[in-house]
């Protein structure tokens, strides 16, 4: 949560990024949000022995999860890079136009959230080794998780920097925060089953802090930034190069011809 505050302050002071009144309600419910969840949150935790990742793996509710979220990040990513794998449905297009953003963040937002679950891993079974002292980095999991968490990571940062590169940040940057978040509660939760422990209080508040969140998100989607005037110029450039009538066309209104007098001779 401080992070997107911090990034709404300092995004307009060192960008020169504006922030729009609706930027200011998303993140207030955002921050709203954030605080019902932390507060009615998962917060169980114990260690885990490596044979015990190992089975918390394979259990079925985490299955689907990953499954659901495999699926969404799937479609995410045929919308980011839909020119460089050359499809071209209309409602890939659809989507692109409209919610370009929020999918960018939310793939990037994925990949944090298994960078999240696996670094949690590691860091149970490094500590049982100091404190414990077991074996775990003989184990081959411990290097198999390590060596997959580094790949989610650069994923992740390569991610992030195409949405800064095309979205302003003051919008981009809190819809990822707020995904990580949300997919660090959820799917850690139901991983290391954490909500095996929970009340009712807490399964009636912490649902209502998540909407509040999306709702917050989905105000960030509704105002306008430069990511659609770049894809418009995008799309126009395409058109240009399929088109090059429109080409000429385009560069006859952008650099009209000089019509030079001369003057008639006399007589």
């Amino acid at each position: 949560m401080g992070a997107i505050i911090l990034n709404q302050v300092m995004a307009p002071c060192m960008l020169g990024e504006k922030l729009q009144f609706w930027d200011y309600i998303s993140t207030l419910l955002v921050i709203i949000g954030c605080t019902i969840t932390t507060i009615f949150g998962p917060h169980v935790c114990q260690t885990y022995s490596v044979d015990e990742l190992k089975a918390l793996f394979g259990g079925l509710p985490f299955v689907v999860t990953e499954g659901v979220l495999i699926v969404l990040a799937f479609f995410a990513a045929m919308v980011i890079y839909r020119r460089r794998l050359r499809v071209d449905y209309g409602w890939v297009n659809h989507l692109a136009d409209k919610f370009e953003c929020p999918l960018v963040a939310f793939f990037a937002g994925a990949m944090g959230v298994q960078v999240n679950i696996l670094m949690k891993c590691i860091g149970g079974m490094v500590q049982d080794d100091i404190f414990a002292h077991t074996d775990n980095y003989t184990h081959y999991f411990f290097w198999l998780t390590g060596a997959i968490s580094l790949v989610f990571t650069l994923a992740q940062l390569s991610i992030v920097n195409q949405g800064l590169a095309v979205f302003e940040a003051v919008k981009f940057m809190p819809m990822m925060v707020v995904i990580f978040i949300l997919g660090c509660s959820v799917v850690g939760g139901i991983y290391y089953k954490e909500f095996d422990g929970f009340r009712l209080v807490d399964w009636v508040m912490f649902p209502i802090g998540c909407v509040i969140i999306l709702a917050g998100v989905l105000l960030l989607t509704l105002t306008e930034d430069k990511a659609k005037r770049l894809y418009s110029m995008e799309k126009s450039m395409d058109t240009m190069v399929q088109n090059p009538a429109a080409q000429e066309e385009h560069s006859n209104s952008t650099n009209p011809p000089t019509r030079i007098s001369i003057p008639a001779a006399q007589s």
